[in-house]
């Protein structure tokens, strides 16, 4: 397994902002992605960076994503050692959904059988309108 990157690293950044109330130090967004998100660290996101032996990877990785979060406007630039904030932009926003990676969809799925139970007949069909949301014209399923 490699190490958490992308939407999961900046959902767990965004998630630990919101929780304190969009302000905080960096040690103290370390502390709260560590509390809640410790059980979905991969083994090397707990392996230290090299050159950084007291920080686990998963941290260099959340503060290097503070630095492009902060360019793209999400973050308010801080002085050294100051608290991170959010952009008023991002406090503002829905916090996010949470992500799900394409192998997770169905890692948990085990079929009970392979009957024809649950397949759906051809008469199931999703069709977008003018207004691009799917709308159900008919769903028979057979049993």
């Amino acid at each position: 397994m490699a190490e958490t990157a992308g939407g999961r690293l900046k959902f767990w950044l965004l998630e630990a902002m919101h929780d304190l109330g969009g302000a905080a130090p960096r040690k103290r967004v370390h502390d709260r992605i560590r509390a809640r998100f410790s059980a979905e660290f991969s083994p090397e996101d707990q392996l230290p960076r090299k050159g950084r032996t007291y920080e686990a990877a998963w941290q260099n990785n959340v503060d290097s994503l503070y630095d492009r979060l902060k360019k793209q406007g999400l973050m308010v630039q801080s002085r050294q050692g100051g608290p991170w904030c959010l952009s008023e932009a991002a406090a503002r926003e829905p916090r996010p959904a949470v992500p799900v990676e394409e192998h997770d969809l169905l890692k948990n799925f085990e079929p009970k059988s392979v009957s024809s139970r649950f397949i759906c007949g051809d008469s199931f069909r999703i069709a977008c309108g003018e207004s691009g949301r799917p709308r159900r014209q008919d769903c028979s399923f057979r049993v």
